[in-house]
């Protein structure tokens, strides 16, 4: 008997696919078969017909949909990223730097982050001083020094080192008064053994010396700190100032530190080692054997009370007594004591008996 489907419908391989598919239902595989047919479906219906050139076309199960057309996508250009622009240097710029700190005859040209540096400086501490301003500015990799070293015929000149324990004056000036001027601010910080002129030239036919080019490296932020208040304070020259802080050595920030939180302490007006000295000097002789082949300054200073000279004398005396206690101990370090007196103050002026005890310390510094 024909199903009356079959008679309805003229393709006449529609009747063998239905009576494949009713003798299919009958086995134990129709379920599964029937499970992927409806998965093959809805993909087909979510997703359309694979097409080899260009992803997915769109499809309709529905008679009479329209024709499915190939779709493609276009992709925006690559875009190219370029890293921001580095530091130019500016010649110019450089220039001006270099001529208003006093050094006219001084030509920079740049090529690149090359810096090179002609022309003439008076003395080797003001090339120094030219380096340093070229490599200060941004963008610089490298400076090439070709500066001669010219004295002016006729031209002042005066230079001064600035270290820890010494300042050390080089150039020509028209007069000892003249040096004098110069050197005056140091002595508020210096003692007069660590200031030395013997680098100065006096020649009475120069011309007057308008500028003081200061130029060295300090590790002690309180001494450069002194150091730029007493030369701001002084109106008879123009002290241009290019000072360069250094980072403190090791054995220094341990042994301030330890003398911070316990200073080595004297007897009134004397350099006899307070009884509690004793265990800080233990502690100090612990952190020396740390570092055997470091040589360091003793350094005693006292509070603004008193006549200079005796600070000076009683300063050098209470760091002679640390040297002695240190030896005791079996320090084998290099040990110079040196007595300040008040030119170091750390607290100035003195406002209370708190900052008079501020000032009274012993301080060490590396050679």
């Amino acid at each position: 008997m024909i199903d009356d489907g079959e008679q309805r419908n003229s393709d006449p391989l529609l009747p063998r696919y239905l009576r494949r598919l009713r003798s299919l239902s009958r086995t134990q595989a129709f379920p599964p078969f029937v499970l992927s047919v409806a998965v093959f479906l809805t993909a087909l219906g979510i997703g359309g017909l694979p097409d080899i050139n260009a992803g997915f076309v769109e499809t309709s199960s529905l008679p009479g949909s329209p024709v499915p057309q190939r779709t493609t996508t276009t992709l925006a250009p690559t875009t190219t990223i370029t890293e921001p622009d580095v530091d130019v240097i500016d010649a110019s710029e450089l220039r001006v730097t270099v001529v208003a700190a006093g050094f006219p005859e001084v030509v920079p040209t740049v090529e690149g982050g090359i810096v090179t540096l002609g022309g003439t400086v008076p003395d080797a501490a003001s090339r120094d001083a030219v380096l340093r301003l070229a490599f200060a500015s941004s963008g610089v990799s490298e400076v090439v020094d070709n500066l001669e070293i010219q004295p002016a015929a006729g031209a002042a000149s005066l230079t001064a080192t600035v270290g820890r324990t010494e300042v050390v004056f080089v150039g020509v000036v028209a007069s000892r008064s003249v040096l004098a001027q110069a050197v005056g601010p140091f002595e508020a910080v210096y003692r007069p053994d660590q200031i030395n002129t013997d680098g100065v030239t006096i020649d009475a036919e120069v011309a007057p010396l308008g500028t003081v080019l200061v130029v060295g490296s300090l590790s002690d932020p309180m001494l450069l700190a002194r150091v730029d208040a007493q030369l701001s304070q002084t109106s008879s020259l123009r002290f241009q100032v290019d000072l360069e802080r250094a980072d403190s050595p090791r054995i220094e920030g341990l042994l301030d530190d330890l003398l911070l939180e316990s200073p080595i302490e004297f007897d009134l007006a004397s350099a006899a080692l307070s009884d509690d000295a004793s265990e800080v000097i233990d502690a100090v002789a612990d952190v020396l054997s740390q570092f055997p082949d470091a040589g360091l300054e003793v350094g005693g200073h006292t509070d603004g009370q008193g006549s200079p000279q005796a600070n000076l004398s009683l300063s050098q005396d209470r760091a002679d007594a640390v040297v002695r206690a240190l030896r005791a101990r079996g320090v084998s370090n290099q040990l110079v004591a040196v007595g300040y007196g008040a030119l170091r103050l750390k607290v100035d002026p003195e406002s209370s008996a708190g900052d008079q005890a501020t000032n009274r310390r012993i301080e060490f510094r590396l050679l």
